[in-house]
């Protein structure tokens, strides 16, 4: 809490920082030892399944609005298509983005979640002959974040938000 990025406002920037579920016991733990600040009581009339998605929720809208990444008319490309997926494809377009999402074919179910919410959607290995000006990449494996920077227009933004929990390969000179 001493850092600079704390004193900011920033903790998850801090290099000391250790992830509740991740550097530290999480859930599924007997006992979780939790700092105060990082509680919050849910509300009444919230779903439990409601309040579970506030933590990725808080993470996508760390990525995609603290700087802002989306503007209005933005076309966006999200990859991954699970709850962080949809969730990042609802914020870019509650910030104005035209919003598409991108999954394998073993993703079909999230996919007609993604349709249900209003999503244009498409099925790696099926033609994608567009570019967009933000991609989203929400599914933490290589082959997502290699389709991203391929369908990423030149000069535009990307946003990793999947964790791969391992390195990975991927094209960086596609970066310049």
């Amino acid at each position: 809490g001493t850092c600079g990025h704390c004193r900011a406002g920033r903790q998850n920037l801090c290099l000391e920082r250790r992830s509740i579920g991740s550097a530290r016991d999480g859930a599924f733990a007997p006992q979780v030892l939790v700092p105060a600040h990082g509680l919050h009581r849910v509300p009444e009339g919230l779903s439990s399944e409601a309040a579970a998605l506030t933590e990725p929720l808080a993470c996508v809208c760390h990525c995609l609005l603290d700087p802002p990444v989306v503007a209005a008319g933005d076309t966006v490309l999200v990859v991954g298509p699970g709850p962080v997926g949809l969730i990042a494809g609802q914020v870019a377009r509650a910030a104005g983005g035209a919003v598409h999402v991108r999954g394998i074919p073993r993703d079909e179910v999230r996919l007609e979640w993604a349709r249900q919410l209003g999503f244009e959607t498409s099925i790696d290995g099926e033609p994608l002959d567009r570019v967009f000006e933000v991609v989203v990449e929400c599914s933490g494996h290589a082959g997502g974040m290699t389709a991203c920077f391929e369908h990423a227009l030149r000069g535009g933004r990307y946003v990793q938000v999947g964790l791969a929990g391992k390195p990975v390969a991927v094209p960086l000179d596609e970066v310049c």
